[in-house]
């Protein structure tokens, strides 16, 4: 009897813990008289009681894009998610949005308490500072060294160096390859002799290549929510990232400044006039190189998929005229890759409250929750990129005016490396579609789409054949 009465207790305790974690998670947002705040979206199961919980928490999870897609077919171009044990995100999916939101001063709309959520750049990797506002002040300085770092005259000598790369290491490959383990490793390597140097990287850099590969194979809302649960301890990216930490402590003193781009650059750097810590200056080599490796990596890889699985554009790149217009076009190619699958969302958090007004509507976003744009909306909209935005068409960058596309992001944190990204992808694919007749087994549609980055969902074979060329393609 003892027995069941506490069971029925037991019960009735998590019952009640349970609908009051739902009337938590439907709470009203309080804002000022005359303001209004966008709807809570609740679409689908997440509007079930108690278990809208859990169907909540799943999405963002294990399919975010998806969660915001369903929501705004519900709800339109705005509306907030509620995330349990996170702030309020409020997706603002309109046109207008994306500027508004990305030109707000670095501490209005802040990307510091972002990146603290994401491993390796915000936590595992040691620094100075445990605070999101040390760690957006890093990254604006690293985001400042890596401009410091793409003078026109050093982008103009990266073809060359591309050449001698891609000349060393295909001649180990075999003749059929695997295109999402073989393209990474030469963007790896030349955006590693051009930022940390030949001599830094021909001593570390096949180490830094397998780390940096794990790490940021690792991007991704699932397993960064994993990584914050005793089982990041089984992650690969964990273990990475304490391997990378060892690595630099161990080697980095090794090497004259002289004889590194990148080390002389954090040499330069001062914080109210004091030189970074030997912490923050291990964190920021780490931090231009994730940069230099991430993104150029998934992007490299993508616009050659994209080009392979069109035929007749392969023809336009073995049939150009010169190999400047063959790195052009190229180099548009990039851009409609990037236009096509674009960074999924683009997160702020705001340290101030946000008022803005629609259609007559002045909404109010207070300080705490963060707001979200989604470049992909952008550069899909008929209005801003016209003849078939959905289509992919290189050539569409030939017109003038441009398409309006949000592929770089704009204000404080923008990409500050497209002119680099350009000629680092169209130096590289020319390098290869000129060297070898690449013949795809897989189908390459495949495409993992998370918010950080897009991966592969499965290995794309390829046949290599290779062509009677010159040793460089210029």
């Amino acid at each position: 009897m003892a027995g069941a009465l506490a069971a029925t207790a037991a019960g009735g305790l998590a019952m009640g813990t349970a609908a009051a974690c739902w009337r938590w998670h439907n709470r009203p947002v309080r804002v000022p008289d005359g303001t209004v705040h966008p709807p809570l979206a609740l679409a689908g199961r997440d509007g079930i009681p108690v278990y809208g919980l859990y169907t909540r928490l799943r999405s963002v999870l294990t399919d975010p894009v998806e969660l915001v897609r369903r929501n705004a077919e519900q709800y339109g171009a705005m509306f907030t998610l509620r995330v349990p044990k996170l702030y309020d995100m409020t997706y603002l999916l309109y046109d207008d949005a994306y500027a508004m939101v990305m030109n707000l001063p670095a501490d209005h709309a802040t990307l510091g308490a972002v990146l603290s959520k994401v491993p390796t750049m915000g936590y595992w990797f040691p620094r100075t500072g445990r605070d999101t506002e040390s760690l957006q002040r890093l990254v604006l300085i690293a985001r400042r060294t890596i401009a410091e770092m793409l003078s026109q005259e050093r982008i103009a000598r990266l073809p060359d160096l591309i050449a001698d790369v891609v000349e060393q290491r295909v001649a180990a490959w075999p003749r059929t390859v695997d295109l999402t383990e073989a393209v990474h490793p030469l963007v790896y390597e030349v955006v590693g002799r051009y930022f940390a140097g030949d001599q830094l990287w021909s001593a570390v850099g096949p180490r830094l290549t397998g780390l940096y590969r794990k790490i940021v194979d690792g991007s991704d809302v699932l397993r960064a929510a994993l990584a914050m649960t005793p089982m990041h301890y089984a992650m690969p990216e964990y273990h990475a990232t304490r391997g990378l930490h060892r690595l630099l402590s161990a080697e980095l003193g090794r090497f004259d400044s002289a004889s590194s781009p990148l080390l002389t650059a954090i040499d330069r750097v001062r914080v109210d006039g004091q030189p970074l810590s030997v912490a923050d200056a291990r964190w920021m080599f780490m931090a231009v190189i994730w940069y230099a490796t991430s993104y150029p990596g998934t992007y490299n890889y993508w616009t050659l998929v994209d080009v392979l699985a069109r035929p007749a554009l392969v023809e336009r790149v073995h049939g150009a005229d010169t190999p400047a217009a063959r790195r052009e076009l190229l180099a548009r190619c990039l851009l409609e890759t990037v236009r096509l699958n674009p960074v999924s969302l683009l997160i702020r958090f705001l340290r101030k409250p946000l008022e803005f007004e629609r259609e007559g509507v002045r909404y109010h976003l207070p300080a705490g929750s963060s707001v979200v744009v989604a470049p992909g909306v952008i550069n899909r909209d008929s209005t801003r990129v016209h003849d078939r935005p959905d289509d992919y068409d290189p050539d569409r960058h030939l017109q003038e005016p441009a398409p309006r596309t949000a592929s770089f992001g704009r204000g404080p944190f923008s990409c500050v490396a497209q002119q680099f990204n350009k000629v680092l992808t169209a130096g590289l694919l020319a390098e290869l579609l000129t060297r070898f007749d690449v013949e795809l087994l897989d189908d390459a549609r495949g495409r993992l789409c998370r918010v950080h980055q897009i991966y592969p969902s499965a290995p794309l074979r390829a046949v290599l054949t290779p062509l009677c060329v010159p040793t460089k393609t210029g």
